[in-house]
């Protein structure tokens, strides 16, 4: 197969469900001729060994035996589904293939890997906030495997949680903060984004919570215990108004137990 085979292969594609369906419908077979002739080698040439290996590892369809599609046909079905809601559908595929081969402009990662597929995710950022329940804790567990298994990132709120040695009638000695994030921390590595990239997951707590300096330690290779680091997640400390005030000030503020 060439690249002047690019219509028999949309259909066979869409047929084995590599390939989303429902954008087909949007053009004749007049059409994809059209787009078809647009297709040039030098696009494919013109790419350095690096981006050919990126594009084989992450981005290209393929099964056990290889590769299955040319970039250009990456490019080119994404072009055209962009260009299905348009009124010239033609003139803006034409455009958005001609941008994204010549390296102009760059899709981002669940849009390059996902928009063609068949239910393929094209949402890059989530977010869950987690409640101060095994109940809650657990199920974003599998809230967050689900959304990393189909490509996409996430922002998780701890703020909730209570902090280390916090009581309750259930429970007397709460655990600390970064005994949830070192088992978000394996799941993004256990759940990776369709074989193409490791999870990508952004823990965050606030500044008043009372665990917030073990916190921010959780991928420094000192002060705590090294089975307590989370080198695959990206911390994010949540501040406010009040914060930055007393900070710019050199004033102090005091971490507190919000359930107290």
């Amino acid at each position: 197969m060439d690249h002047s085979d690019f219509g028999e292969y949309l259909q066979w594609a869409a047929k084995h469900k590599l390939y989303r369906k429902d954008f087909l419908e949007h053009y004749t077979e007049d059409d994809i001729d059209y787009l078809t002739n647009l297709f040039k080698m030098e696009y494919d040439y013109n790419m350095d060994i690096a981006q050919v290996l990126m594009l084989k590892s992450k981005y290209l369809i393929k099964n056990k035996k290889g590769v299955l599609e040319y970039p250009q046909f990456s490019d080119m079905s994404s072009s055209m589904i962009l260009a299905s809601i348009e009124q010239n559908k033609l003139k803006w595929a034409r455009e958005y293939f001609e941008m994204l081969s010549k390296m102009y402009i760059s899709l981002a990662t669940p849009f390059k890997a996902n928009l063609r597929r068949e239910n393929g995710n094209t949402g890059s950022c989530f977010i869950i906030p987690v409640s101060d329940s095994i109940l809650s804790i657990t199920k974003s567990w599998q809230d967050m495997s689900f959304i990393s298994k189909e490509g996409g990132g996430l922002g998780v709120y701890l703020g909730h949680l209570r902090p280390e040695g916090a009581y309750s009638p259930n429970i007397p000695k709460a655990n600390n903060v970064i005994r949830w994030t070192k088992v978000i921390n394996d799941i993004a590595i256990a759940v990776n984004q369709r074989g193409v990239r490791k999870g990508a997951i952004t823990p965050a707590v606030d500044w008043w919570h009372m665990d917030i300096l073990s916190f921010v330690e959780i991928k420094t290779e000192t002060e705590t215990d090294l089975r307590d680091k989370c080198f695959d997640l990206f911390p994010q400390v949540v501040g406010d108004k009040y914060f930055f005030r007393k900070a710019k000030a050199g004033e102090d503020v005091w971490l507190f137990d919000h359930h107290e």
